[in-house]
């Protein structure tokens, strides 16, 4: 059995590398250093050691994955909240405990710390909601870089906002985490759970209605992402990519050659199941404006509608993301670049690059691998589990209404 869980890995990962960089550098200069290699790209990825190096979107991701490893098959749910939150601040806490290594959100290192020092994640996972008009910290952060500030004290200057913004918010009532972390990482349960959870016989449903095996493919992902981002919208970016991950594994599973990714319109239909599966709220929103836009369309318009990632929550990342992917499998899928083009788009919106590289990898990994001319220069995952995924003939087989046909 395929690995597509791993596949889903391993292109979330280059993926956050690329769009890493893509942080520091200008979308040309990306190309430079991938046409040319990190270590020949002018000295200036000294401080990466000369690799391109990941941030917590894969640290997060590899915690999932490890975790859906280690679960039992036969068994469901497969995310244990209470474990699984444990697992995300341990390796918190233990490689990167003050969030500068990975670039951690600043709220999830409060977060992940709190749950390490024996917070219920319940009561961690709650955040004060930023108040209408005033800046994200990133929006603080380029503001600062781009008046000629250094970074240290570009930084200065946000902290000196947090410190302000947490002045301000003593006595507001705290909710949860709209932010993009619950989507970044996310893309391997979809395609984890494809060969457990998929569709057989029947016609593609049309009706609002979800099966059995769609709502257990929506709870897994709402159970994952609840631990640190409990919002509505935020549960409901993870449910997208988890869903879009497991419908593109599906269409990888069809044996039959006139289904799967050959058949036409199979991007309509993919929209069709996440419309389907995705609560009502901003994110299917920006899925249904996603749905509507021409695929050469400028990515400068497309982020116009869509967002890129700027305010790094989910209504603004994963419809951009969905229709990237969805657009580059449509074009692409018979092309042996397809993971390059996919990412190199992704990259020239900016915004939350390496999140954005990360969720869009995570999905076209699944269906073309990252170009070795890439890999290579990416520093490795570490502490990945290599045990296999021990799926069962009754796994496999397990009847649900919904396929993969139309």
């Amino acid at each position: 059995m395929i690995d597509y869980a791993r596949k889903s890995l391993e292109g979330l990962w280059v993926g956050d590398c690329v769009g890493n960089l893509g942080q520091l550098y200008f979308a040309h200069d990306i190309l430079k250093a991938l046409s040319e290699g990190a270590a020949r790209f002018g000295g200036k990825l000294s401080q990466y050691h000369n690799q391109f190096v990941h941030s917590d979107d894969t640290e997060e991701a590899i915690v999932l994955y490890n975790h859906l490893m280690n679960a039992e098959i036969d068994e469901s749910p497969y995310i244990n909240q209470d474990e699984f939150a444990r697992e995300l601040a341990t390796r918190y806490m233990t490689r990167d405990p003050d969030g500068e290594i990975f670039g951690y959100g600043l709220n999830t290192r409060k977060v992940l710390r709190d749950i390490y020092e024996g917070v219920p994640w319940g009561d961690a996972n709650k955040i004060i909601k930023r108040s209408e008009g005033m800046p994200s910290h990133i929006d603080s952060l380029v503001h600062s870089l781009s008046v000629g500030k250094g970074f240290t004290e570009a930084m200065g200057d946000v902290n000196a906002r947090i410190q302000l913004q947490k002045e301000r918010e003593i006595g507001k009532v705290k909710e949860g985490s709209c932010g993009n972390g619950s989507a970044m990482r996310v893309a391997p349960l979809g395609a984890f759970l494809a060969p457990i959870w998929h569709g057989d016989d029947e016609n593609w449903s049309e009706c609002s209605k979800l099966c059995d095996y769609e709502k257990r493919l929506v709870a897994e992902a709402a159970l994952q992402a609840e631990v640190t981002h409990c919002h509505p919208e935020g549960i409901a970016g993870a449910i997208a990519i988890t869903s879009l991950a497991h419908n593109i594994t599906e269409l990888m599973m069809e044996e039959d050659p006139k289904y799967g990714l050959n058949y036409p319109n199979f991007d309509r239909i993919l929209y069709q199941n996440l419309l389907r599966r995705v609560p009502q709220g901003q994110v299917r929103d920006g899925i249904v404006k996603a749905k509507d836009l021409a695929y050469d369309m400028p990515i400068g318009k497309v982020i116009q509608v869509l967002g890129n990632g700027t305010h790094v929550t989910c209504q603004d990342t994963v419809p951009l993301c969905c229709y990237l992917a969805i657009k580059h499998l449509a074009l692409n899928k018979k092309s042996s670049d397809l993971y390059e083009k996919a990412i190199i788009e992704t990259s020239m919106a900016f915004g939350d690059v390496d999140t954005n590289c990360a969720i869009v990898g995570g999905v076209i990994g699944i269906v073309c691998p990252p170009p070795d001319k890439w890999s290579q220069f990416c520093k490795p995952m570490e502490g990945v589990c290599h045990c296999e995924i021990k799926y069962t003939p009754n796994d496999i087989a397990e009847s649900v209404t919904i396929p993969v046909r139309v």
